[in-house]
């Protein structure tokens, strides 16, 4: 076996390429296709095929990532709007708070490892200060307007002209119709 197609092989954790290639094979771009794309675009199509193979049954890593995509692929099929809208829902009730624990008076920033799903969908970045971490969480206000939005329920509202049918009338007339148990005939003119 070539050097170059072995350093692949080994079971090391994904390089940007490996990570490619299960991505394109859970695309169903084909062995061939994705391995040129993704590894090396300069072999024969044997050759790329002949690698590809290889590659997912020898290295566990691309086998575990290209299954993992593939079941993200068939969630994400199956994803209503109603689903999305309690995901969103979700990162929405996370606080600032949920990423810190207090001992003793002290503040400090909870491993990301025991972050939940939905604290780590609501970071948007962290970034070390010269007091210490800064944490910074999706914007509510805009995350409730997407949860709205996929509700329909900030659509446009249209202004209809209705005629008031009792826009017309005196007082006298609206207090004789109420006394009357609100049915007044109108007449033509």
């Amino acid at each position: 076996m070539e050097g170059g197609l072995q350093k692949f092989i080994v079971e090391e954790p994904l390089d940007f390429r490996l990570e490619d290639f299960a991505e394109r094979i859970a695309n169903r771009e084909g062995i061939i296709a994705a391995y040129q794309a993704a590894i090396d675009p300069r072999v024969s199509e044997e050759i790329a095929e002949e690698r590809g193979i290889d590659l997912i049954r020898r290295n566990q890593f691309v086998a575990e990532k290209i299954r993992e995509k593939q079941h993200d692929a068939r969630i994400l099929k199956k994803l209503t709007k109603a689903d999305i809208a309690v995901s969103l829902k979700k990162i929405y009730d996370v606080s600032i708070l949920d990423y810190f624990t207090v001992s003793g008076g002290n503040w400090k920033i909870k491993e990301p490892a025991l972050w939940t799903k939905d604290m780590k969908m609501a970071c948007v970045g962290i970034k070390p200060t010269r007091f210490g971490m800064e944490i910074k969480i999706i914007d509510k206000l805009g995350l409730m307007n997407t949860i709205c939005s996929l509700m329909g329920l900030n659509e446009t509202t249209q202004n209809i002209n209705v005629h008031n049918k009792y826009g017309d009338m005196s007082i006298d007339d609206l207090k004789k119709m109420a006394e009357d148990g609100g049915y007044v005939e109108f007449m033509e003119d």
